[in-house]
């Protein structure tokens, strides 16, 4: 018998070895993951404004991308402002002793309450700008009725303070003090429902951020958008950098910050630079910006709100002006993880059981990417037992 013959059937069967892995298909396997999500993409960006209201922030959008980014705003949703003739608004502060003498866009409902409720509960602040403007109010009564009103809400009287000499400079530019101020009153005023951003709408079946969400996620991807509201806190802009992850576009935030002013208007320069920035703006010229945009829109913010903006926007991240510009938007990206207690200036939450865990990070081709410390760790656990043998 044929010696080799014998010892090849005499030998067990061996099974045919599996292929290993070359380091070209493992880095190509690794590039699927969330953590390497590194790849360029074509996508337009999506810019997200940090910064209180009235400060520009509208405006310089404007300016980018040739004008074509579509900025999509909490303000524009269904029913978030309703119009109201200013007549029709200032009747709600007058005595009514029957219901049939409301008028009857009044009585229409919007989430449980009627506009004329609305109106009386939560627009006093308008109010007294409108009875000073017109003359109806002398500007000893307007301060008093503007810090007692403040006061009852637990409002700051120093800014009540701010906004009194703010009205009065926007009187005194018009008219001679001995005068009947003739200040033109706008011709219809925005009421704010703020449920509307919270609660479905009628028509939509969707709250007025869902809407705003699904407008981020549905535009073309070659049509550049903007989350353009204050994000002063950072789960404000957090599902906007998931809707990033998941269209891959690009992240460019516009952030309006005392740290990173000098006082100029944006130059093209810094239009053209990683970060773009608005002048900071202080509370008393956002007033006046506020009262000018009431006088010709209709549209209010009140001034404590934008008081407190401000506040939250300068304790959203601490700005170091040596660091890198770099480190300012990966900072913002992580504060918006679901690691984070959003909005809570970074502190950890209790982790809730089953819920994976990751943080949001910003690649150099400024995609959002996710990165899972869990997995990670259990990657260099894995690699320092491999590492024993």
């Amino acid at each position: 018998m044929n010696k080799s013959a014998f010892q090849a059937e005499d030998l067990p069967q061996q099974s045919t070895p599996r292929k290993r892995k070359t380091p070209s298909s493992l880095e190509k396997n690794s590039s699927r993951t969330p953590q390497n999500r590194q790849a360029m993409t074509n996508a337009a960006p999506l810019y997200i404004t940090v910064g209180p209201q009235c400060c520009g922030k509208s405006s310089l959008l404007k300016t980018l991308d040739g004008g074509k980014v579509k900025d999509i705003s909490l303000d524009d949703q269904p029913d978030v402002y309703v119009p109201v003739p200013t007549d029709t608004f200032l009747s709600c502060f007058a005595e009514k002793t029957v219901t049939q003498d409301v008028p009857e866009l009044l009585q229409q409902v919007y989430q449980g309450k009627s506009l004329q409720e609305r109106i009386r509960n939560d627009n006093t602040e308008i109010h007294l700008i409108l009875q000073r403007w017109a003359g109806d109010i002398t500007p000893e009564e307007f301060e008093s009725a503007v810090r007692e009103f403040y006061t009852s809400r637990g409002f700051g009287l120093e800014v009540a303070q701010q906004l009194v000499t703010a009205v009065e400079q926007s009187l005194n530019n018009k008219v001679a003090p001995s005068s009947k101020p003739p200040l033109l009153l706008p011709k219809m005023i925005d009421v704010f429902i703020l449920e509307s951003l919270f609660q479905p709408h009628p028509d939509t079946k969707q709250s007025g951020i869902q809407k705003a969400h699904q407008e981020l996620r549905t535009t073309p991807k070659h049509i550049p958008i903007a989350w353009g509201n204050t994000n002063a806190k950072s789960r404000d802009y957090s599902q906007a950098l998931e809707i990033a992850y998941q269209t891959r576009r690009p992240v460019r935030f516009v952030i309006c910050h005392p740290a990173l002013t000098n006082g100029k208007e944006p130059s093209q320069a810094a239009i053209d630079a990683k970060l773009l920035t608005l002048p900071w703006v202080s509370l008393s010229d956002l007033l006046k910006r506020n009262l000018k945009r009431l006088q010709e829109t209709g549209r209010y913010i009140p001034a404590f709100a934008i008081s407190d903006c401000c506040s939250r926007v300068q304790s959203l991240v601490t700005i170091n002006r040596t660091e890198g510009i770099d480190t300012v938007e990966k900072r913002l990206v992580s504060l918006a993880s679901p690691s984070f207690a959003n909005g809570n200036n970074g502190r950890r939450p209790q982790q809730q059981r089953h819920t994976p865990t990751f943080e949001y990070a910003l690649t150099e081709h400024r995609l959002i990417q996710k990165i899972y410390p869990q997995i990670q760790q259990g990657r260099a656990n894995g690699n320092r037992r491999s590492n024993r043998f």
